[in-house]
């Protein structure tokens, strides 16, 4: 398998093709593609029923579709929620970490009532056709929109509003298909029936020691008095998929992420609009945490950025950097989206006798909202990113030093290390003790907060007093294929510096970010918060999206239950670290 994606890798970044269109592909290549192992995803979310301002949660689990065991090729997943009239209502990019990803949406008080599709896939999984793609129905109902028509029905349907009883010693309800154990996993509880704002422990036992290794997902919610459309769990996903999924080659074919975000685009010549081979071409993410990548067009004029690292800002700049950039000319691919137009919808109906359950659930909702800020989400920091040419370096921290106005007076009063010459009319900067028996005709490297700045007397009228520090490597630098006469980074106050000049040879771009890793909000009463003052009407009592299974000891989830008294569902998802789909159920009663 290794060997396949060695090959793979070649062709992507050596062969004349572009990767977010469709791209053409030599005949003696297709056999090595054909060889290489195909993915399928299967994505655990936390209902198919929503209302607007509420919330869908989901899980991505990346697998390859021969060894059904997790897969690490791949590590792009894309989610989108598709409407029966084709639209995209959102599109969302997620990191895979190992096979893995995460993400969520706030369904908006714009949306219309009506029946979408939950969608799924990577782009290597795009050779397979929609029919590989992970797909589920969702039905959404807005309450503030006046046109239903799209989900009320002229009749009464007499199996849309359910009721539900638990009992105590009951394990399972007839409507739930999955049960609350198998021959690896468990889930108990000490009792059935609990008051509002009790704490509840949730017992996973781990029946088969390392055959029940694994990464799961958990949701907790209430069981809707609507009947919602069925959602796929991961055994009868399995089911579905129980063979591997061949790779329909014709002449062209999508390029999988084997490394993180690819971002791709073609380098002309200005004045003749031909291909541009072998140019230097350089991406800068700004920021404290700043990515900056520098790549070469191939004899096709193609370049490519693989970016891994994770990042805060929204706005990147791509510039050429050979011969000062002039007289080129950035194009930059963009990814094709597909049509839709072949997906078929299931008519989710509800009758007027749901009024008065879809008013509460409403009503409930809006209390949540209105209380949102005090039951937030927290977003995992950013690991920090070490400087890519590291910290051997001599840092001037400004306000150390008495200030001046610009950069300029700055380099020559303060920072020692570096000096300015001039030659032909324009200044360069140079870095002191950077010995050469030639003259190599390169520069020192110079970013502002990561952006990597090729003109100088711009520079130098830059204002200093927006400058943090300045930090100075006086060693030859080599990063990639280029050669750096020392390294000058800028760290303004805020690391918020943005290019504002837009050439043919520099191009500011919105990148579409993956989505950030949460931590789910999960309330606990515990009388050390005033929580206890807060109005609780939760209906989605827990998500926790990443939960491993790595011990033989006993696993205890607990959560809390709300004023919201009803019938709840736990839902439990996941693959075992063999491959094996496990999908439990266990249900509860929430009371006054």
């Amino acid at each position: 398998m290794k060997k396949y994606i060695t090959i793979l890798f070649i062709l992507i970044f050596c062969g004349s093709i572009s990767l977010y269109s469709q791209t053409k592909i030599k005949i003696d290549d297709i056999n090595a593609y054909k060889k290489v192992d195909q993915e399928t995803l299967f994505v655990h979310f936390n209902t198919s029923f929503l209302l607007a301002g509420e919330r869908l949660y989901y899980k991505v689990y990346c697998l390859n579709s021969k060894t059904k065991i997790l897969s690490n090729f791949s590590k792009i997943a894309y989610v989108e929620l598709i409407s029966s009239n084709s639209d995209i209502i959102f599109k969302h990019k997620i990191r895979l970490d190992s096979g893995l990803g995460q993400g969520d949406f706030f369904v908006p008080a714009s949306i219309l009532s009506g029946n979408y599709k939950l969608i799924a896939y990577t782009q290597w999984m795009r050779n397979g056709g929609e029919n590989n793609f992970f797909q589920n129905e969702i039905s959404i109902i807005n309450p503030f929109n006046e046109n239903q028509n799209e989900i009320f029905f002229n009749r009464e349907l007499t199996d849309t509003v359910q009721e539900f009883e638990i009992k105590d010693g009951v394990d399972t309800v007839g409507f739930i298909s999955e049960k609350n154990s198998n021959e690896l996993i468990q889930l108990k509880f000490e009792k059935k029936k609990f008051k509002s704002r009790e704490k509840i422990s949730l017992l996973i036992n781990n029946l088969k020691d390392k055959e029940s290794f694994g990464n799961y997902s958990v949701s907790v919610r209430k069981i809707e008095e609507i009947k919602e459309p069925e959602k796929l769990t991961s055994k009868n996903y399995s089911f579905l998929f129980s063979e591997s999924t061949n790779l329909k080659i014709k002449d062209s074919i999508y390029l999988p992420e084997l490394r993180g975000e690819l971002l791709s685009g073609k380098v002309t010549f200005l004045d003749s609009n031909k291909i541009a081979s072998n140019v230097k071409v350089a991406l800068s993410i700004p920021g404290r945490d700043y990515v900056f990548k520098i790549a070469n067009t191939n004899n096709q004029g193609i370049f490519y950025f693989n970016i891994a690292e994770e990042y805060n800002n929204s706005k990147a700049t791509i510039q050429v950097i050979s011969n000062g950039g002039n007289n080129f000319e950035i194009m930059l691919d963009k990814q094709v989206s597909f049509k839709y137009e072949d997906l078929e919808f299931n008519k989710f109906w509800i009758s007027q006798k749901a009024n008065d359950v879809i008013l509460k659930h409403s009503v409930f909702n809006q209390i949540e909202n209105a209380y949102a800020n005090v039951k937030q989400d927290t977003i995992h920091d950013i690991k920090q990113i070490v400087p890519f040419f590291g910290s051997n370096l001599k840092d001037y921290i400004l306000d150390d030093y008495t200030r001046f106005p610009t950069i300029k007076e700055t380099f020559i009063e303060i920072v020692d290390l570096v000096f300015i010459s001039k030659k032909n009319g324009v200044n360069s900067l140079n870095v002191v003790g950077i010995k050469s028996s030639f003259d190599s005709g390169f520069w020192p490297l110079v970013l502002l907060d990561g952006l990597i700045i090729l003109d100088i007397d711009e520079l130098l009228k830059f204002n200093a007093k927006k400058v943090k520090k300045i930090s100075v490597l006086t060693e030859k630098y080599i990063y990639g294929s280029q050669l750096f006469e020392g390294v000058i980074s800028i760290e303004t106050n805020d690391s918020d510096y943005q290019n504002s000049f837009s050439e043919d040879f520099i191009k500011n771009v919105e990148l579409f970010k993956p989505l950030p890793i949460k931590n789910y909000f999960n309330q606990i009463y515990d009388g050390s918060n005033d929580l206890a003052r807060i109005p609780d009407y939760r209906n989605q009592l827990l998500w926790k999206s990443n939960f491993i299974i790595n011990n033989r000891e006993k696993n205890i989830i607990t959560f809390f239950s709300s004023n919201n008294v009803g019938n709840y569902e736990i839902s439990f998802e996941g693959f075992t670290n063999e491959g094996i789909p496990i999908s439990l159920k266990e249900v509860f009663s929430v009371e006054n």
